[in-house]
């Protein structure tokens, strides 16, 4: 979506072009943070620490928030591709690290959990 948005820009596209691209965006934004944040620690955590590791990474995705709004006026002064550069690999840098530290088994438990009525999702 970002390198979407880019291209975009910088061909110079009709302003409802880039109106479009930036509501399919925020809608992919908007539907992986909440699942990232809430779900996965829910799947991944014993019943345990569950609620620890909950806070924690919700913790974590609001300091990622702050870090990003500093160096966002940075990244501007630099030009909009770095701003949308930096984006996309921090979304990539995201979904390595969730591929390789969530395992596959309880994300799918939680599914099939919401499935039965159980609870999860």
């Amino acid at each position: 979506a970002y390198a979407l948005y880019g291209v975009l820009d910088a061909v110079q596209v009709n302003a409802w072009v880039l109106f479009a691209a930036y509501c399919f965006l925020n809608f992919t934004l908007s539907f992986g943070p909440n699942v990232t944040t809430f779900v996965l620690p829910a799947a991944t955590f014993s019943g345990d620490t569950k609620s620890t590791m909950n806070g924690l990474c919700a913790a974590l995705g609001k300091l990622g928030a702050v870090v990003g709004t500093q160096v966002l006026p940075v990244l501007l002064d630099l030009g909009l591709s770095y701003v949308l550069g930096a984006c996309l690999v921090t979304c990539v840098a995201g979904a390595l690290l969730t591929q390789v530290c969530v395992e596959a088994k309880a994300y799918e438990t939680v599914l099939l959990e919401a499935d039965a009525g159980e609870g999860g999702v």
